[in-house]
Order: structure tokens, then C-alpha cells, then sequence
């Protein structure tokens, strides 16, 4: 009685394992948080890497959708579009260096990434009720991806496009390369639903996500009055503000000393940016090459090859 318990219970683990093998594609969207790191704003002391210097008040939102296709019990392979909204500003740092900069910014950055993923830790009976209604997994994930790029500062009540007016003198590229990479999970509800959430770090090949990279253009080079007001900010800053350095070490420095200008921001590390999303995808029915060979024998009997008796 105890063997035919025991082949009974991996009997419905298999069968299990073969109906989730089979829904192999997932499409989803996802909501949630992003923030960036690069040379504007930051905390009250040197500037840190990763998420150390990271502004919890500059957040925003990202949002997207994704397609996803699983080629193997614990592989995935998943595509991937998503709007992030990026800001910084040096008015809420309390290093003096950079609140008297006083330079800010917004980027509605527009990704489209893929990606590999590894499902290390899977459960497919969540609570043992054997009705497996219910699973979880965990994964971790990397990828390639590319995204547009278009800083924006607010001047004069409307928020007016970085990239044209070369604040630095550098003209660069709509487009960028990151390699994103991360962690999430997921619970599938009934086989079909998946809700889960995730958080992944995009390493750049860009450092003006932010418009701010190297040196100031001495004044006198810019024809743009707006080009040459966005560039320099510091002369915003109230004089008689504590934490103010004075302007003269910025653009204003970079006119009376042209051959060191003044340095704007760090050209030795790219800008990244991290999001966090919770996750809904649907799945679909699918079949493929491991869930056909390795579950073959739950589909119907084995044929039997007759022959012929032999006297």
C-alpha cells in the first residue's frame, strides 16, 4: 500500500510538471519604480557608487510589456519594452559643491531589452495541497538592450529638450546601449496567471543621461541664449544661501579661466539607472522539444509492436 501511495504521489507530481512545462509562453506588463545614478544631485558627501548615492525623493514610475518563452524547465528567454521616467537635481543635494552647480534634469527614457533567464528556485506545489493550483519561482536575469535618450530641463515653465543645445559643446547620440541585469520572482495562479515582481540594474554606455559629462563651454561660445542659460545654473542660486559656493566656479569661472575650465561633471563613469516593477502576465499553451520527449509517456499508452507467432 505504501509503494502504490508513493507511485501515485510522483505519478501527479509529473503530470504536474508536464502541464506547467507546456505553457511555455507568457506575455505581461509590468508597473513600478525608477531612479537613476550619475552626477547630478547626490548625497552630502563624496560622490559613491551603485545605489549609495542614489536620491530615494528623486523616484518615479517605469512601465512596460513583455514577452516571454521557455525553452527548458529552468530557462526562459523574454523581450522586453519599457518607459522610464529618470530625474535628479542638484537643489536637493547638501554637498555645497553641487547644490551651488544647481543643475537639473528629467529623461522619459524609452528601452527595448532581451534577455536570458535562470530559474533557480522553483516550488510546484506552494502549501503541498496536491491540487497545484499554485507555484513560485525564482530567477535571476541578464540581457542586452538599447534606449533613447532625451534629457530635459525646466526653464521658464516648460521642460525643453538638453541634447540639442550641446550644453557642453558635445553633440551626442538619441541612442545608447545598457546591459540590464536582476532578480525577481513569480507566483502562477491556476497555470495561466503570473504575479510577480522584479528589480534589475541597467549598466549604460552613455554618461548624458543626465546632459552632464565633462567641462563648461566657456559663455562666449554659445550663440543659443538658452543653450548658454541651461549650461550654467549656479547664477540662480540665491547669494545669501548657506550652502552657495559662489558662481564663479562654474560657467562664470570657466569666461575668466578658459584654459582649465571649470569641471561640470565626471567623465571617468557612465550613468545607470535601476527599476523595480511588480510583474502580471498571462500564459499560453504551448509545446516544445523538452516537454514533448521528457513527458512523452503521460500523452497515452506506448504503442506495442505486433508479431507474427512463430511454430
Amino acid at each position: 500500500m505504501r509503494i502504490a501511495k508513493t507511485l501515485l504521489l510522483a505519478t501527479l507530481l509529473l503530470v504536474a510538471s508536464s502541464s506547467n512545462a507546456q505553457y511555455v509562453w507568457d506575455f505581461g506588463v509590468k508597473l513600478g519604480a525608477a531612479n537613476y545614478l550619475g552626477d547630478i544631485g547626490g548625497g552630502a558627501g563624496a560622490a559613491r557608487g551603485f545605489v549609495y548615492d542614489m536620491k530615494l525623493d528623486q523616484t518615479r514610475f517605469n512601465l512596460g510589456a513583455s514577452a516571454r518563452y521557455f525553452f527548458g524547465n529552468k530557462t526562459a528567454v523574454s523581450l522586453h519594452f519599457t518607459q522610464a521616467r529618470l530625474k535628479g537635481e542638484d537643489a536637493s543635494s547638501e554637498n555645497p559643491e553641487r547644490y551651488s552647480r544647481n543643475l537639473s534634469f528629467r529623461n522619459d527614457v524609452l528601452e527595448l531589452s532581451t534577455r536570458l533567464e535562470y530559474h533557480f528556485s522553483q516550488i510546484n506545489d506552494v502549501g503541498r495541497t496536491f491540487r497545484y493550483h499554485l507555484s513560485f519561482s525564482m530567477f535571476l536575469w541578464g540581457g542586452v538592450g538599447a534606449f533613447y535618450n532625451n534629457p530635459k530641463g525646466y526653464y521658464e515653465g516648460e521642460w525643453v529638450a538638453l541634447r540639442p543645445l550641446a550644453t557642453e559643446g558635445t553633440n551626442y547620440g538619441a541612442f545608447a546601449f545598457c546591459a540590464p541585469a536582476g532578480v525577481g520572482m513569480h507566483y502562477r495562479f491556476n497555470k495561466r496567471h503570473l504575479i510577480g515582481f522584479e528589480a534589475g540594474w541597467r549598466f549604460t554606455m552613455s554618461d548624458f543621461i543626465d546632459d552632464v559629462s565633462g567641462f563648461y563651454v566657456n559663455p562666449d561660445d554659445f550663440s543659443s541664449p538658452q543653450a548658454l542659460a541651461l549650461s550654467d545654473r549656479s547664477v540662480e542660486v540665491d547669494p545669501n544661501d548657506p550652502l552657495f559656493i559662489g558662481s564663479q566656479f562654474y560657467g562664470a569661472g570657466t569666461k575668466a579661466n578658459p584654459v582649465e575650465p571649470a569641471k561640470r561633471g565626471n567623465p571617468e563613469d557612465n550613468d545607470s539607472y535601476l527599476l523595480a516593477s511588480f510583474t502580471y502576465s498571462y500564459a499560453l499553451r504551448g509545446k516544445t522539444s523538452f516537454s514533448r520527449s521528457r513527458y512523452r509517456f503521460v500523452k497515452g499508452r506506448p504503442k506495442r509492436r505486433r508479431s507474427k507467432a512463430k511454430f
